[in-house]
């Protein structure tokens, strides 16, 4: 676990494992979602060869991973998924938050976008097998603000026992994925398991009080356009 701390830090603060363009992959009249699934059937991946094994990633991970969030950066940013899998720092995992016997493994790396430094953010769910679920992009400042991870884990407990089934999806994961990235950054114990909750916790009844949906956009600033493709550093 020390090793993995030391692994981690040091990849996070390390020049971006990737460079990418905003417009790599231009939206042409369609949907962002369609057009990361149209992306992923036209450059099939190869499963990723990760510390953890063998992982997916396929057209059903994309519609998971799109289904929750999208905005122009994270388009852009789903070609160098697969490296950071590979190459980037593994951040341990939790017990799924939503009391599922499923595992979440979560990795990430500095992606830098037009020469703009960003951090790439992948979640991996282990059920029978593993496979890409998610990715985020964030700023350094979003990063920096980050609220400390044993405070959002509380909080996500919390508003898991207390939000109606069908209102889950307005849990900010993102303030999850932010604390997780902060934590590690600044070198902190590398085995965050025992701050989740256990399934049993998480499958609690749920109270009829719901919250607000909400899909997040990255804040991150205006990049400018220009044609290239992904190159790996």
């Amino acid at each position: 676990m020390e090793k993995n701390r030391e692994t981690a830090q040091k990849i996070l603060d390390r020049k971006p494992l990737a460079t990418v363009d905003s417009d790599i992959i231009p939206v042409k009249g369609g949907k962002i979602i369609d057009t990361a699934v149209e992306w992923i059937e036209a450059n099939p991946q190869t499963p990723a060869q990760t510390i953890i094994g063998t992982v997916e990633i396929d057209a059903i991970g994309i519609r998971h991973d799109f289904g929750r969030t999208r905005y122009s950066n994270k388009l852009a940013t789903l070609p160098a998924v697969k490296t950071v899998l590979e190459n980037g720092a593994y951040l341990e995992k939790l017990p799924d938050l939503a009391g599922t016997t499923a595992t979440n493994h979560y990795f990430a790396a500095p992606v830098a976008i037009d020469g703009t430094d960003t951090y790439l953010f992948v979640r991996v769910k282990e059920k029978d097998t593993k496979f890409f679920y998610a990715h985020e992009v964030f700023s350094p400042e979003e990063i920096e603000k980050a609220k400390p991870l044993d405070t959002v884990l509380s909080e996500i407990r919390h508003q898991m026992q207390t939000v109606h089934r069908n209102k889950q999806d307005s849990i900010k994961w993102s303030d999850l994925y932010r604390s997780i990235i902060k934590h590690f950054k600044e070198g902190k114990p590398s085995d965050i398991t025992p701050l989740s909750a256990t399934s049993s916790e998480m499958s609690r009844p749920l109270g009829k009080q719901g919250l607000t949906a909400v899909r997040e956009n990255a804040a991150l600033p205006h990049l400018p356009t220009r044609i290239s493709t992904m190159t790996q550093i």
